[in-house]
C-alpha cells in the first residue's frame, strides 16, 4: 500500500488565480463605462486649448452607487481651422460642484496624447468647415467620489499648437450650462453637451476567461483523483 501523501498548505483559489494568470496571459479583464455624457454628433467644438482664450472645458456628471470609482475616461474633438491634430499634450481634471458651477479641483492627471485616434469621421461638415474627428482614451487614478453628488469633468490642451483643439459636442445647443469654459480663471456657462465616457476596471473576466479557468478547476480536480487515490 502507498504511503498517504501529505499536500501541504493547498489553497486552490489561490493557486488556480496564480496558475490562471501564469497561462492565460491574454485574459482580458474589460474596462466598464460607469458614466456617459452622450456620443459625438460630429457637429462642432468648444476650445480647450493653450493656444486659446479657453483653457479647459467642463461637463457635470454624477456617479451611482457601486460605480462610483473612476480608472479612465474617453472623449472627443478636434482641431480648426487646418483640419488635423498633432500628438496633444492634455490634463483631465475632476472639480466639485459650486452652486451648478466647477467648483475646488479635485484631482488632475497629465495624460499626454492619451491614446489619439482618427475615427474616420469629420467635424463640421454641416456648416462647412470640415475637420477630423479623433478620440481619445487614457487611465489614470484610481479616483473614487461619493455616488449620487454631482461633480465635474474638465479636459484641457496644453501643447499650443497652431490649429486651436476642441472637444466636440454630443447635443450641440442643448440647454445653457450644459458644460463650462475656464478663462483668466473664470468659469463660464455654455451650450451643448460634450461627448465623454468615463470607466472604471472591471473585475470579471470575459466568458472565453471564464470558460478557460472552469476547464481548468475541471483539470486540475481530475489531476489530483488519478495522482492522490483516496
Amino acid at each position: 500500500m502507498n504511503a498517504p501523501v501529505k499536500i501541504s498548505r493547498l489553497v486552490l483559489p489561490g493557486c488556480v488565480l496564480a496558475f490562471g494568470l501564469a497561462v492565460l496571459p491574454g485574459a482580458a479583464w474589460a474596462d466598464t463605462v460607469i458614466y456617459n455624457n452622450g456620443a459625438p454628433d460630429n457637429f462642432g467644438t468648444y476650445y480647450a486649448d493653450a493656444n486659446s482664450s479657453f483653457s479647459f472645458v467642463a461637463s457635470p456628471f454624477m456617479l451611482t452607487a457601486g460605480s462610483s470609482t473612476i480608472t479612465g475616461a474617453t472623449w472627443w474633438g478636434g482641431c480648426s481651422p487646418e483640419g488635423t491634430c498633432p500628438s496633444g499634450d492634455f490634463t483631465i481634471a475632476f472639480y466639485s460642484d459650486d452652486s451648478g458651477a466647477p467648483g475646488t479641483l479635485i484631482q488632475s492627471y497629465s495624460v499626454g496624447s492619451s491614446n489619439q485616434t482618427a475615427t474616420g469621421n469629420s467635424i463640421g461638415c454641416g456648416i462647412g468647415n470640415c475637420f477630423t474627428e479623433y478620440s481619445y482614451a487614457a487611465s489614470f487614478g484610481p479616483l473614487s467620489l461619493t455616488p449620487g453628488t454631482t461633480y465635474f469633468f474638465a479636459v484641457g490642451d496644453n501643447t499650443g499648437e497652431t490649429d486651436t483643439w476642441g472637444q466636440e459636442t454630443a447635443d450641440a445647443f442643448a440647454n445653457f450650462d450644459s458644460h463650462y469654459a475656464l478663462s483668466g480663471g473664470t468659469w463660464y456657462g455654455g451650450y451643448s453637451t460634450l461627448a465623454f465616457e468615463l470607466t472604471s476596471s472591471g473585475t470579471v473576466p470575459e466568458p472565453s476567461s471564464i470558460l478557460l479557468f472552469g476547464t481548468m478547476f475541471l483539470g486540475m480536480g481530475a489531476a489530483l483523483k488519478r495522482r492522490y487515490p483516496r
